[in-house]
Parts: structure tokens; C-alpha cells; sequence
């Protein structure tokens, strides 16, 4: 209508909410938030990634466990991971990059992990859940991405390649309370993840 001269427009009845416009990174989070829930309601094992399994057919785990978290807490943190961090490299990378990324190192690493299975039996009946792979990868490129120049850390300046080494220490923690073999995926995806932002530099 006008009024005065002035363009005005009828607001629309109702409540109104923003649009929510989700990025590659986001819907990943989503995606292991959503398959996490998933895999942990049904007790879906055959998600996860079992190399003996996989050694005899179970084709789909090295996908399929990249998207499942099996601890609450590492769930949460992991998700705020991929879409804070997951989402500058996001806005560095495009969205196309970053999914083929953090969705292909980890299902390389359990590749990976499955052919070591060969030599070493023992790993033929663990099961690994990949999720954290995914968030490692996304945290250690964007502190290799950095390399040199400084960022924020819980309020600690450190530089790109500090903020890498402490992604690493979080996955050597995690094998403190275990076992390094239960973290052999993590662990590749770190020397993939160096190798792939050393390789764009």
C-alpha cells in the first residue's frame, strides 16, 4: 500500500523464523548427530567398521561409520567441531571440496585400516566408530591451513600448526584410555589430513 508516498508492505500474520540456510559442514554435523542417534537406538554394530566384517563383504562400513559417535559428550563436541571449524574451512575450500574431504579421508583411513588387517589379525574384530576421524580431519587441516599465523584457542593464542598438534594429542588421550589400536583410523586420518593440506600449499 502507499502511505505519504512510501512503499510499505503488509507483514504476514503469524509467527515468523529465519531461514535456516545450512552449509556443507553443517549438514555433515547433522548427518553424524543424526546417524550417531541412529546407530546408538538400534545397537546397529554392523555401521560401524568391523575390518573382518568388511574383509568379508560388509562393503558399506568404511562410509557408514564416519557418520557414528559412540560417546555422548565426544558426540556434542565433535558436531560443534565440524560446523565451527568444518565451516571456515568451508568458506576457504567451497562446499564440494570440504564434503569430499572430511567424508573421503576418514573412509580412506578405514581402507586402510582394513588391508593392515591382513598382516594383523588382531584388528579383525575390533569395531571403530569414525565420526571423530571426521572432526580430527577438519580440525587438524584448519590448523595446518593456518600453519604459521595465529588463531584463538579457549581464549590462548597459538598458531595454525600448535592448534594441530593439540588435535593430535586429543586422539593420543583417547588411546591413553584404550588403546592405540583403537584409534589406528584417527591416526591415519591425521598423516592423510598433512599430507593433503601440505600437498595444497
Amino acid at each position: 500500500m502507499y502511505r505519504r508516498g512510501i512503499v510499505t508492505q503488509r507483514q504476514p500474520r503469524g509467527p515468523q523464523f529465519p531461514r535456516l540456510n545450512l552449509g556443507a559442514a553443517a549438514r555433515l554435523a547433522a548427518a553424524v548427530v543424526a546417524g550417531s542417534i541412529i546407530a546408538g537406538i538400534l545397537s546397529a554394530h554392523w555401521l560401524l567398521l568391523s575390518p573382518g566384517a568388511v574383509l568379508h563383504g560388509a562393503l558399506w562400513q568404511p562410509l557408514t561409520y564416519a557418520f557414528i559417535i559412540t560417546g555422548s559428550i565426544e558426540l556434542l563436541f565433535d558436531a560443534i567441531i565440524l560446523v565451527t571449524i568444518g565451516g571456515e574451512l568451508e568458506r576457504w575450500w567451497g562446499p564440494q571440496r570440504l564434503t569430499r574431504f572430511l567424508v573421503g579421508v576418514p573412509v580412506v583411513a578405514a581402507l586402510a585400516t582394513c588391508l593392515l588387517a591382513l598382516a594383523f589379525p588382531v584388528l579383525r574384530d575390533l569395531y571403530f566408530a569414525g565420526g571423530t576421524a571426521m572432526a580430527t580431519a577438519a580440525w587438524c587441516a584448519y590448523g595446518w591451513s593456518l600453519g604459521t599465523r595465529y588463531t584463538n584457542f579457549w581464549g590462548i593464542t597459538v598458531t595454525g600448526d600448535q592448534l594441530a598438534l593439540i588435535g593430535i594429542g586429543m586422539v593420543v588421550m583417547r588411546a591413553a584410555f584404550a588403546s592405540m589400536l583403537f584409534v589406528l583410523p584417527d591416526l591415519i586420518t591425521v598423516a592423510l589430513t598433512y599430507a593433503f593440506v601440505r600437498g595444497r600449499r
